[in-house]
């Protein structure tokens, strides 16, 4: 396109509208070459084109060889390589059957028949702690003590429950909050949950 200033110069310019119109002619016409292209390439050599495919096709299926169906939550949420798929891989393939859960009872010492306090004594609960104590300082040969060979949850710690809970199964926590007074041992053992936020058993 031209045109003239006041002066009478010649002064030419380039029309975007032209300009946009031959960019979109040119496109389709440089991929109507290259398609034509390759199918002349096609029809001269078309079994080196079929191996060519075939063989980008098992390149591209190279993958399904780990492919694997998963199905058990456990191992689609727990993380690879975690303390806790390991130990639940542990229990599966040593012990047959669904989770084996013990619960130990506690006989509490003295004349407890008549005492005006009942069996829930600073003293009993101390006892309580020493078993407990005892009970996890057990070694299983090749295995460990209990850390090892517990069913743990999701934060690393074993699952278990009961009473010491109140106290995160530590004596030295007790004996900080309890402080020797049975007035301090009701009031948290009447707390609705546990200190890790879990929901309080009412037995």
């Amino acid at each position: 396109m031209e045109s003239r200033n006041d002066r009478g110069d010649r002064k030419t310019t380039i029309c975007p509208r032209s300009t946009y119109r031959r960019l979109l002619s040119w496109v389709p016409t440089r991929l109507s070459r290259c398609l034509g292209a390759l199918g002349e390439f096609v029809v001269r050599r078309p079994f080196l084109v079929i191996g060519a495919s075939i063989l980008a096709v098992l390149i591209c299926a190279i993958g399904w060889i780990r492919f694997d169906v998963l199905s058990d939550p456990g191992t689609l949420w727990v993380p690879r390589g975690s303390s806790t798929l390991k130990h639940q891989n542990f229990v599966e393939e040593n012990y047959s059957g669904i989770d084996r859960a013990y619960q130990v009872y506690v006989h509490a010492t003295g004349n407890i028949a008549n005492s005006t306090e009942g069996a829930l004594t600073v003293e009993s609960l101390r006892d309580v702690f020493s078993l407990d104590k005892k009970l996890k300082e057990i070694e299983v040969k090749g295995l460990g003590k209990w850390p090892k060979v517990c069913d743990t949850l999701v934060t690393g710690f074993c699952t278990e429950s009961g009473i010491t809970r109140f106290w995160t199964w530590s004596s030295d926590s007790f004996e900080a909050s309890v402080a020797g007074d049975r007035a301090k041992l009701l009031r948290d053992v009447n707390q609705p949950t546990y200190p890790d936020g879990g929901q309080a058993s009412k037995y």
